[in-house]
Order: structure tokens, then sequence, then C-alpha cells
């Protein structure tokens, strides 16, 4: 089965650390968590609390950053549950970038099936053995 902390090296290299930036349609932003988007995380205490710099990592939130990557993205593309890490690395990354739902129905068109956005059994098992 995939491994999140594989895909998460591969997208968490992406999202960088504390971005405020006026021009940035998420606005105050941290690891990629947009404070408007999900202004209820937990971590957001902290990264008030330590006033990072543009950019700055605060390595003791990394395991709170890990959980809400797990939480609204991992688990519900059932990242767990794909056997080929490369799908599971380009799923994730999708339903990161462009919502859970949109990354469901592309990973389902890739494998022949009608785009419903949701990861069913139907899905995972035409993920988990692709026809050549």
């Amino acid at each position: 089965m995939a491994d999140f902390l594989i895909a998460w090296s591969l997208t968490g290299a992406n999202e960088g650390g504390f971005i405020d930036d006026p021009l940035d349609p998420g606005g105050y932003t941290y690891r990629g968590i947009s404070r408007r988007s999900f202004p209820n995380w937990s971590g957001w205490s902290q990264v008030d609390a330590n006033k990072p710099g543009t950019g700055e990592i605060i390595p003791s939130l990394e395991p709170d950053v890990e959980q809400f990557y797990t939480d609204n993205f991992w688990t519900p593309i059932k990242g767990d549950e794909i056997i080929d890490q490369s799908i599971a690395n380009t799923t994730f990354d999708m339903a990161v970038n462009k919502g859970v739902a949109i990354a469901i129905e592309f990973a389902q068109q890739a494998a022949g099936l009608p785009m419903t956005g949701i990861m069913d059994d139907v899905t995972l098992n035409a993920l988990n053995n692709p026809t050549v």
C-alpha cells in the first residue's frame, strides 16, 4: 500500500513555510494551509505565537501539518488503500492543489470510469488493477 510520508515529501516540498502575501488568493498561509480556507486549523495558535518570517517553517508544527494533510487529503482519497505509490502521489498532490473531488475525477477518467468524484470500491479496484 502507498505511504503517506512519501507522497507528503513530494507535495510538501512545494508547500513552503509561512506566507502573508496580500496578492495571494489564499491569504495568510502556513505550509500551504490557508487561514481563509481552514480558519479552525489547530496550528494557527502556534503560528501566531511564533510570528515566523516569510518562508520560515516551525519544526515543532510538522506533526500537526502532516495530520492536517492526512485528514483533509490523504484519507479522503483513500491513499492507504492505493497500491501503486506513484498513483497515490499524483492523486494526493492533485487533491491538495485542486481539491479532493477533482483529483478523484481525474483518477477515474484515467481509469476509464464515470467521473463521480467519489473514491469508492470500483475506483480503488480500477486504480489497483489497471488494464494495459
